[in-house]
């Protein structure tokens, strides 16, 4: 029999022995993020607004998160063929989405785009705005956009606006809710062939981003004429244009924005540092000088803020697109 005192005693003993490296079950190793290149996903094809600013923060994005950054282009479907793409990543940091506001108008407009933008993407940073452009031929016999709504309410649908997706398309709607007007809608495959369409006068009308536009309204002998910007304060690259507001539409003040968001899972302190990283970025003087050259204003938010701005804007383009009584998209 062991007696009390000697079965005491073994307790320190036992408490060593398991505390000994030898015993101790090893911990799993925690690989530092990030380890290796990082994956920004552009849901249209080069050389527009988004694909542009997303190259341009690539290249800053090293310096901050020491790997490299990468962009691929996965165009098609309005977007919704990179978002399903992201979504469904691994939420590890290392593939990122970057959008503009016609994501936050797909959650409304898309039956089943594979998806849910409001709940299987986590909105991590929010990079800039930009604004829109009312933009007519100059067969139109109109100079200002009092005279373009009054054309507009005499030949209801007789206008051709061109559409190069989703934003530019609400845009409109909201143009026509806001002056009850009525066109007919022309889809073509992104803003170069819808400004094709705006010189060659197959077209009367298109709500364009500044920069596919502002080369040509720059032109004194250009067939195209712009009419009024959607910001709150007239742009540097078209200081002549009104805004909405100065030529009497405040309801139609609309800013585009891009921005960056990732699998819905992905750590918090990773969307931490993402964020942080992405808003330094878009402090340092020669990322804004080449931004500005697209009429891109940083506008750089907390994460917690950007959530709540983008869950607002899903909701407001859900009741433009209720009010348009815009059908459904398989």
């Amino acid at each position: 029999m062991t007696k009390p005192g000697m079965r005491l005693g073994r307790r320190p003993l036992l408490a060593t022995l398991a505390a000994s490296p030898l015993l101790a079950r090893p911990a799993r190793a925690q690989a530092p993020w990030p380890d290796r290149p990082i994956r920004i996903v552009v849901p249209y094809q080069p050389g527009g607004g988004t694909d542009i600013t997303a190259r341009v923060l690539a290249q800053k994005l090293p310096d901050l998160l020491g790997q490299p950054v990468v962009v691929e282009n996965r165009s098609g479907a309005a977007g919704t063929i990179a978002g399903r793409f992201v979504a469904h990543a691994a939420p590890d940091g290392y593939t990122l989405l970057i959008d503009s506001l016609s994501i936050a108008q797909n959650a409304s407009l898309f039956r089943n785009p594979g998806f849910s933008a409001a709940n299987d993407l986590l909105p991590v940073a929010q990079l800039v705005e930009l604004p829109f452009i009312l933009a007519i031929n100059r067969k139109v016999p109109a100079r200002t956009v009092a005279e373009f709504v009054e054309i507009a309410r005499r030949r209801p649908g007789a206008l051709n606006v061109a559409e190069s997706g989703t934003s530019p398309r609400l845009v409109g709607e909201l143009f026509r809710l806001v002056t009850d007007t009525q066109f007919t809608f022309v889809p073509y495959r992104g803003s170069a062939p819808s400004v094709a369409a705006l010189l060659s006068g197959e077209v009367e009308a298109f709500f364009a981003d500044v920069p596919s536009i502002a080369p040509h309204a720059q032109r004194a002998d250009s067939p195209v004429a712009a009419l009024a910007i959607t910001s709150p304060r007239r742009s540097p690259v078209l200081p002549d244009v009104p805004t909405a507001r100065e030529v009497g539409l405040p309801g139609f003040e609309v800013m585009s924005w891009y921005s960056i968001f990732a699998p819905r899972n992905l750590p918090p302190a990773i969307a931490q540092r993402l964020n942080a990283a992405f808003n330094t970025a878009l402090a340092a003087p020669d990322v804004r000088q080449r931004l500005a050259a697209i009429d891109a204003e940083p506008a750089p938010r907390s994460q917690a803020e950007f959530a709540a701005f983008y869950q607002s804007e899903i909701t407001r383009w859900r009741e433009v697109i209720r009010r348009a009584e815009m059908p459904l998209v398989d």
